[in-house]
């Protein structure tokens, strides 16, 4: 109980922190992007930067607040509040999921180093804490199974998910992705991964035909 008071007692600390600072770089940059494609601009078409690829991802959040608020005043607290819940979240899942084979202290501190942890010091969402928060939890997902001994494909096909959301964020972390899945391929007593290994493929095939189909919904090849 004292771990989660404590997870909680710095998660309100992060969120009064939410409404001091101006977002005056890229945290702002970020939700313009977001903001143009909600307008009807067209990815890749009108659009060259790589965060680009990201905006699919807050593109639901940003259209529910236009929905309720029919208006930007307050995006940017909107969404540090909202990266503040999902962060705390996360910070209680690591905990759970190491806890279980780990010392309390040890769990709780990795749950605090995520939770106090943001790249650049950005308070809301930018594609450097999407992908760690991604990862992070792809990790604690596979840590689980590997104590358990045993494979779940729910668990291992929410991977697939994760990591393919984290290289939308981070494209480049494709190349480590590429590369692990073909040493399992080829290791030795692959036989013991394979379940684990297809599952999660599956869960990243299927991420990418939603993304691909999002992005095409609003291109064309003539674009």
């Amino acid at each position: 109980m004292i771990s989660y008071i404590l997870i909680g007692i710095i998660s309100v600390f992060l969120c009064i922190r939410c409404f001091y600072s101006f977002s005056w770089s890229d945290e702002s940059f970020y939700l313009t992007v977001v903001h143009r494609f909600w307008r009807g601009e067209k990815m890749i078409a009108d659009e060259w930067y790589t965060t680009q690829l990201s905006t699919p991802i807050l593109l639901p959040f940003y259209s529910l607040f236009q929905w309720i608020t029919g208006g930007n005043e307050g995006v940017y607290l909107y969404f540090r509040l909202l990266y503040c819940a999902i962060a705390t979240l996360t910070a209680i899942f690591i905990y759970l999921g190491l806890k279980r084979w780990n010392s309390i202290m040890a769990s709780l501190l990795c749950a605090i180093i995520y939770l106090l942890y943001s790249r650049a010091n950005i308070g809301g969402f930018s594609y450097y804490n999407v992908t760690l928060t991604m990862v992070v939890l792809a990790t604690i997902l596979i840590y689980g199974q590997l104590c358990e001994r045993k494979v779940s494909w729910v668990k291992e096909f929410a991977v697939g998910v994760l990591i393919a959301i984290a290289v939308v964020n981070t494209p480049f972390l494709v190349i480590p992705y590429v590369i692990i899945v073909a040493f399992l391929f080829i290791y030795r007593n692959r036989r013991k991964y394979f379940k684990a290994l297809l599952y999660s493929i599956v869960g990243t095939g299927v991420t990418a035909i939603v993304y691909m189909g999002y992005v095409f919904s609003k291109i064309t090849l003539n674009d």
